[in-house]
């Protein structure tokens, strides 16, 4: 459990309201995104789960209707019960649908698989905007969604104000919270602006032409050569080929950026990397601003990792003077928490099944809880603090910490 005590003198920092209810957040669910391999070499080995996030949100219903108890590990290791309330919030923090290389179709079917329950849900839902639905900014606003609001934002929430001389938090109990993607942590995304999202525009001239693209692909490779053998003149032959290459271009692009994007930025799950881009995005986010006498904790997902990491940790992870100097300048409190929340997607690399999907943060008044869904159940198993530490550090479960989550009702695992 997650307590805090305040710190001496007046809190800095501007916060929302302090609304009834809990809020559960969740990231990268990339509904539409498929397993796919292309000319047998291109090979994209991650693709989206919409039924396992439909009985996911099936229980967040129910948890509207009545509160449920679940086991979570206790201050002496002991199993304890923890009440969990109705949700006022739920948060998707980005890259909710895949509008990078995902088809209209796929990505409308899948979507479509979530939408009776979520409308039915009496929450407000909270979409944030990520790299791979980039191209929803066009709509963002706020929406009828069933029974209540759903709200969709650019970059982070609460949504900062460039007049204001603080940095905005949700305030929930003792703590503070603030919730983005975390593809600005990223060098290229954070510096590149729209250029790095280019993807989401080529996929709009993949879909313009459809299955189409690949009937202008094979005239691409055919069609020159018999103009050739008939005779035509090479300012023709450069001019066929120059048109039916933009047009089939699109497509070709977008069935095989995915893979060669993952081979360009191995490995996908670096703790390291996620730290220093955090540390170059924070200095700017808060840059000439107050922060909090006590805990901030800030929700991200974008790594696909699980990991917890309070920022006293980080210096041992990226200790450099810059680093050092970016936490001194940057957190007025030395009470900072890092939660990296994993993606609710499927990954079949043997490097994805070493990492943990499926989890969502609880938060209440008591502090928060990471909780994983079980599909099988149909139930959340407790995540321990230690546990979401160990796991973003790559490291296996001792005897007894393998003990304890079991008792907790972790699935299978690499880490046990």
């Amino acid at each position: 459990m997650s307590e805090w005590n305040d710190g001496e003198g007046p809190m800095e920092l501007e916060r929302t309201q302090n609304e009834q209810g809990s809020i559960i957040a969740i990231a990268d669910t990339h509904l539409g995104l498929k397993e796919d391999t292309t000319f047998k070499v291109f090979k994209n080995t991650m693709s989206c789960q919409p039924v396992i996030l439909a009985s996911f949100l099936q229980w967040v219903k129910e948890l509207e209707e009545k509160d449920k108890f679940v086991n979570v590990e206790g201050p002496s290791n002991e199993i304890v019960k923890r009440r969990l309330t109705k949700p006022e919030k739920l948060i998707f923090l980005g890259d909710v649908l895949e509008l990078w290389d995902a088809s209209n179709k796929r990505v409308s079917t899948c979507l479509s698989s979530i939408t009776q329950v979520l409308s039915s849900l009496r929450c407000r839902k909270i979409c944030l905007i990520g790299n791979h639905d980039y191209s929803n900014r066009e709509i963002v606003g706020e929406y009828q969604l069933g029974n209540s609001i759903m709200e969709i934002l650019p970059e982070t929430y609460p949504v900062q104000s460039r007049l204001s001389k603080q940095v905005i938090a949700l305030r929930k109990g003792k703590e503070s919270y603030i919730f983005t993607h975390g593809h600005l942590f990223d060098w290229t995304f954070r510096n590149l602006g729209r250029v790095a999202m280019i993807m989401s525009y080529i996929r709009d001239g993949a879909e313009a032409f459809g299955w189409f693209s690949w009937i202008v692909f094979i005239c691409l490779l055919t069609i020159p050569a018999l103009m050739l053998i008939l005779g035509f003149g090479s300012s023709t032959v450069y001019s066929t080929l120059l048109i039916l290459g933009l047009l089939s271009s699109p497509r070709i692009i977008t069935s095989i950026a995915r893979p060669l994007w993952n081979k360009m930025h191995k490995p996908k799950y670096d703790r390291k990397r996620a730290l220093k881009g955090f540390m170059n995005w924070w200095r700017r986010f808060s840059e000439g601003k107050i922060t909090e006498n006590g805990r901030l904790n800030v929700v991200y997902g974008h790594t696909h990792l699980l990991d917890l990491l309070h920022y006293t940790k980080a210096l041992g992870i990226v200790p450099t003077s810059r680093a050092l100097g970016i936490l001194r300048k940057s957190f007025a409190t030395k009470d900072m928490l890092l939660m990296n929340l994993p993606a609710w997607v499927r990954d079949s690399s043997e490097e994805g099944k070493q990492v943990s999907q499926n989890v969502f943060l609880y938060i209440d008044e008591s502090g928060f809880e990471f909780f994983g869904w079980d599909d099988k159940k149909g139930e959340p198993y407790h995540i321990p603090e230690w546990a979401a530490e160990k796991i973003g550090d790559r490291k296996a479960f001792e005897k007894k910490e393998i003990e304890s989550a079991r008792k907790l009702g972790f699935p299978d695992h690499p880490r046990l």
